[in-house]
Order: C-alpha cells, then structure tokens, then sequence
C-alpha cells in the first residue's frame, strides 16, 4: 500500500493508455447474509510507468485525482539495498492525462540525492496545492504541502513525533484546508490525525466505538470538504469513516474479508481502498450508499484503489503476473451501480416475500 516504502524515478516519456472493462460485484448484508450481484462492465484506462525502459520492474502508482481529471502519485520500486543505495527511488508527479507528467519532488534534488525519495498522493480542485511525503538526505519521513507545487514546499510534522520517526500526509480535501495523516511514536505504532492547514493544528482522531482503537496502529487516510475521514485500524485490519459532525464513526469492512483498508474518500462520503481476500489476495472495494463494490481489472494479482472524485473517477493500481505495478483511471457508469442496486433490491424483495 502507498505509503510503506514503494516509489519510482520520473522522466518525461509518454505513457501507454488503453481501455478495458472489469465486472462490478455489489455486496450487501442483510440479517447476517452476504448477497451478490453483478452490475455490467465498467470502463478503466490504464497507466503504465513512463520508465519501463530502466525501472526494474515497471513500478507507477496513482494515488490522488481532482475535480478536474488531474492525478498525482509516484514511479519505481524505492527498494533500500544493504549498502544504502536505493533502486529505482521513488519520484513523485503531476499527471493529466493521457501522457503529460510534470515531476514533482519536492524539499531535494532528484539529480544529486539518488537515495531521497516521494510520493505525492493529493491535489487540490485548483491543481496548485499538492500533499504527501518526502524522504531527504537525511533519511527521515516528512509530510509536506506544496502550495504552488514547486521545488520547495512546508515540512508537515506532528509535534508529538520523536525525532527521526516517520510523518505522512496520505490525502488532503479538495480545498486544501484539511490534509490526513499519520506519525509513528517510538514503540513503532502508527497515530492517526488530521491537519488544519490555516491554523497548523493537528488534532488526534478520537477513540469512539467502530473506530481507531487506542493503543493500536492507525492510520487517517483522506479527507473531504465537510471533514468526514477515512482510515484503518492496522492492528485489527478494521476500517472506518469517522464524521466529526455527530463524531461517530461508520465501520467499513468489506464482507468476509481478512483486512480492509479505506484509502480515500469524495464530498459524498465514497469510500474506496483495499481488502485481503481469506487467501491473502488483494482487491480495489468501492463503498457507496451501503453497498461494497468489488473493481479487480483482468490479470491483477492485487489491486489498490487509492483516490476518488466527486464525479466518482477512482484512481489505483495492480500488479499482474509479471510483477508489473501498472495505474488505473476507472469511471464506473452509473448505470452498472444502478443495475447492482436493482438486482439486490430484486433479492431484498424475494426475501421478504419468501418470509411473509
């Protein structure tokens, strides 16, 4: 998952765009059941690394999408060798489709610092404020806002973490007001919080019922414009949806699954991420209106959907067999969720008929 070490190196090159289709598999529960149904294909564009020529593998995540079509994320592996070298380091980008990518590696230059590294996973609706986090020379995990998305850009760090321990900022809204995050303390559990950007407050996310638990690893992973946050237990592989306006949290795991984690969310308190399958398979899950959907493109041996807009266009990535990290754009048609909706009020109804 973004942000636990992958990354990649940019250059401007042009990209390979092509468009499929993927089943859409709706789940819902009712008294204890799990029903399914599948809504009709959905179209996704693929986004593969402009480096495939010297990444090794082909690595490129998307992780953040505006109101206005343009993404952000990062490319190549980031892997850390013995000696301290990294392979392939990741570099973050700016990208509007279906080939423009503008590199952006904010607080170090890529040129003469072949170990630092970033990933940037959110943009603001303008496009002139980026989030994420940076590794420099000296090593450290910082999260940073670029306001301008520049060459320099505002270290973001919890004032409560110990020195040289690890920041991230893992989304910000579409206003730019409020960016999610997390640090990590000195026994190496990981602390949720959401950062004001006007004040420069960060406020700890509370420890209510179907939410962080305190004591374990948790993560805030997105925030929208009336300030509901996604996120994960990583203790208990539990996600949540917290809504400071009732402050109470919405459980969101995906039916008998092992782990799920929310990744990001829009205005309309979508959710989409990840979740473990009983057999350790990972999948992309849409939550919207109750209803998990399940968006697994042909070939993937594990998928990530890591950023969404409010017209519903999801951003992500999967590696296929070859242990290619390949990005997906999907814009699922409103008449397949319509159509999933349908089949399972058709199954909701035939239940309640079979028990009249």
């Amino acid at each position: 998952m973004p942000g636990n070490g992958s990354d990649f190196r940019f250059e401007s090159r042009s990209i390979t765009a092509t468009r499929q289709s993927f089943r859409v598999i709706a789940v819902l529960i009712l008294s204890g059941a799990s029903l399914l149904t599948t809504a009709r294909a959905a179209p996704i564009t693929y986004v593969t690394d402009p480096h495939a020529a010297t990444d090794t593998p082909p690595f490129i995540q998307l992780l953040g999408i505006n109101d206005s079509g343009t993404i952000v994320g990062y490319t190549g592996i980031g892997m850390v060798m013995a000696n301290g070298s990294v392979l392939d380091p990741n570099r973050g980008f700016i990208l509007h489709l279906p080939n423009s990518f503008t590199d952006l590696n904010p607080n170090f230059n890529a040129a003469t610092c072949a170990t630092c590294q970033a990933q940037v996973l959110g943009i603001t609706d303008s496009g002139t404020t980026t989030a994420g986090f940076y590794i420099g020379a000296d090593g450290v995990s910082k999260g940073f806002l670029d306001v301008g998305n520049g060459p320099t850009a505002t270290d973001v760090v919890d004032p409560l973490t110990p020195a040289g321990a690890t920041n991230q900022l893992l989304g910000i809204n579409h206003t730019g007001m409020e960016a999610a995050g997390f640090y990590t303390d000195a026994a190496g559990n990981d602390h949720a919080y959401v950062y004001t950007t006007a004040s420069q407050v960060f406020t700890a996310l509370p420890f209510l019922a179907n939410g962080p638990v305190s004591g374990d690893s948790n993560q805030a992973t997105g925030v929208n414009n009336s300030g509901m946050v996604s996120g994960f237990d990583g203790t208990t592989g539990k996600g949540f949806l917290y809504d400071p306006m009732t402050n109470s949290y919405t459980a969101i795991n995906v039916p008998n699954a092992a782990l799920t984690q929310p990744l990001g969310l829009n205005d309309q308190g979508q959710v989409i991420g990840t979740y473990n399958d009983m057999a350790g398979v990972a999948h992309g899950f849409l939550y919207s209106g109750g209803l998990f959907f399940t968006i697994d493109p042909p070939g993937s041996t594990a998928t990530v959907l890591n950023g969404i807009n409010n017209a519903g266009t999801i951003v992500g990535f999967f590696t296929d067999a070859e242990n290619n990290t390949i990005g997906i754009v999907v814009t699922p048609e409103p008449a397949a969720f319509l159509l999933a909706g349908a089949g399972l009020a058709v199954l909701f109804l035939r239940r309640r008929l079979r028990n009249a």
